[in-house]
């Protein structure tokens, strides 16, 4: 797996109450390192939006070929559809995007396909709750999830168009944004061969409001490109994006979910993002963000939304 980390060193006069955990089968990865570390533990980072958690080899090869191979020729397909079109040349026109293409695991894949997308998120949410007990209670409660299904869980609310299938070829990237729902969830379709550039970017906390304060154009903190299979999980409010493709075909499947009922504390703090969010987008500062802040909720390349995670 690819980590690399931008930024300042802490100094060693700043002691730091713990490393980012790391175990055979998952690992702990700090976006905001100086909070991160005063935790008590990787759940508690998560939840507070300072680490990413890495689950190694959720999907096995066989299921990673079988839904690469899928969702590549549905991906061509849809290219070739968008070349004929008639609003190609027009670059606020969805289809003058091939390079970003986002859609929902039901348009892409066949009733197959989808079942393989469930167990994978369905073996996700067990593998957490393995290595931490009281996490997903801790984000979703005690009622909200099923053993079963994760996909057609009637008390999960997904963001629009997800769980999706993303593809991206050279020139496709996503937006810096949030994505505002209790826990995404990122599976890497594809092998670190089969493309160049590419990854998930994050920025920490602080170098988010740097950018809120100054405008400034700041890389991210960290790139993540771990090997196809993989499950990536963050909380909703940590800043991310899906960097340029150079060259190749990079495919995920990603899902960002939230409980369907939320207390109203819960929902009075989805509401003041989205206040957040509204406001911050009537800023133009130049950057290169479009005019519009690192965190803004599921933006991709300025054309129409797809859905709202890398």
């Amino acid at each position: 797996m690819a980590v690399h980390l931008r930024g300042r060193s802490s100094s060693l006069s700043e002691p730091t109450a713990r490393t980012a955990s790391i175990s055979d089968s998952w690992s702990e990865v700090f976006v905001s390192a100086d909070k991160a570390s005063c935790t008590g533990n990787a759940q508690e980072a998560l939840v507070q939006g300072f680490s990413i958690i890495l689950l190694h080899d959720v999907a096995d090869a066989a299921e990673i070929d079988a839904l690469h191979s899928a969702a590549s020729g549905w991906a061509r397909c849809r290219r070739a559809e968008m070349g004929e079109s008639a609003h190609r040349h027009d670059r606020d026109h969805i289809d003058a995007h091939p390079e970003s293409l986002k859609t929902p695991i039901a348009s892409v894949l066949d009733m197959d396909g989808v079942t393989r997308c469930d167990v994978l998120l369905v073996r996700t949410l067990a593998r957490v709750q393995q290595i931490a007990p009281s996490l997903l209670q801790t984000l979703f409660g005690t009622n909200c999830l099923s053993d079963e299904t994760v996909v057609r869980n009637r008390k999960l609310n997904f963001t629009p168009n997800e769980p999706a299938i993303s593809v991206y070829t050279a020139g496709g990237y996503f937006r810096p944004h949030i994505d505002g729902e209790k826990l995404t969830v990122l599976v890497p379709l594809s092998s670190g061969h089969a493309f160049s550039g590419g990854g998930t970017a994050f920025w920490s906390i602080a170098a988010a409001r740097e950018i809120e304060r100054t405008g400034a154009d700041l890389p991210p903190t960290l790139v993540v490109k771990p090997p196809a299979g993989t499950a990536m999980l963050w909380a909703g409010d940590v800043v991310h994006a899906g960097q340029s493709v150079s060259s190749g075909e990079r495919i995920v499947l990603v899902a960002s979910f939230s409980p369907a009922v939320q207390t109203v504390g819960e929902r009075l703090r989805s509401l003041r993002r989205w206040i957040k969010h509204v406001g911050l987008c009537s800023k133009s500062n130049g950057t290169p963000w479009g005019g519009r802040p690192a965190w803004e909720v599921g933006s991709e390349r300025g054309a129409p939304s797809q859905g709202a995670a890398p």
